[in-house]
């Protein structure tokens, strides 16, 4: 069995039990966090940390007007041109109620529900997609075996008219492949992606892109994407993957 690490855009969180989306946030992400919701205003967060917090559960887009359009969590704002290199207090505010609205700040609602949902496994390449379900919950992962159930199989039908060079277009086969599967997630729990092959041949690896674009959601949620042997491993072998990478 083998299977390599992937880099993602974001630390997952290390616990289902964690309390909410600023509990979950961890490292610089976290200390921007803070500083943004801390009283009194802040008046030295630095304008590079709050690209770094957006650009990993957001997006963050430099207007002609000058302004930066923000979005976070199904929401959008438009802030001002920053001149220098620490956030406006104007700026600040509006971070702020962003992240209020979205579910980021300190006292917002929990992020798992009461009964966690179980973790997801998706295993994908050129040729298909499986939605697989690890059996019980995550509070359950050192406990259990690699038991689990397929959800969904997804084939991909590819009609291509000459090579994707530099993935900046999206084929039409591509994108309904990956909005069946990005369909079929559920709202809760982490997911692992698993693929094949590396960079832009890596299906994973665009999936998570798709994700980002289209399912901020679930692009959240993603805790890891492993590279592995796939037609030399088992369901059964491509749960463990799934459930020690999550532990």
């Amino acid at each position: 069995m083998k299977a390599d690490m992937m880099s993602h855009h974001s630390p997952a969180p290390a616990s289902p039990l964690l309390t909410n989306a600023y509990a979950a946030t961890t490292g610089q992400n976290r200390r921007t966090l803070d500083a943004i919701f801390r009283h009194p205003v802040a008046h030295n967060l630095a304008w590079r940390d709050v690209v770094g917090l957006l650009t990993g559960i957001g997006d963050i887009d430099h207007r002609r007007s000058g302004e930066y359009s923000l979005h976070a969590g199904g929401e959008h704002i438009l802030i001002d041109r920053q001149h220098d290199k620490e956030v406006t207090t104007d700026n600040l505010i509006k971070l702020r109620n962003l992240f209020t609205r979205t579910g980021w700040a300190p006292d917002a609602p929990p992020l798992h529900p009461a009964h966690p949902s179980p973790a997801t496994i998706i295993v994908i390449d050129h040729a298909d997609a499986k939605v697989l379900t690890l059996a019980g919950s995550e509070d359950d992962l050192p406990h259990t075996s690699a038991q689990g159930e397929e959800l969904h199989h997804f084939v991909h039908h590819i009609k291509r008219i000459g090579p994707d060079r530099d993935r900046e277009e999206t084929f039409p086969g591509d994108t309904q492949f990956f909005s069946r599967i990005a369909d079929a997630i559920g709202q809760n729990g982490r997911i692992v992606l698993i693929g094949h092959g590396k960079g832009q041949s890596n299906e994973a690896h665009n999936l998570c892109n798709y994700l980002q674009a289209h399912n901020k959601g679930a692009y959240a949620r993603i805790a890891t994407t492993l590279v592995a042997d796939l037609s030399h491993l088992t369901t059964a072998e491509l749960l463990q993957l799934g459930r020690k990478a999550l532990m």
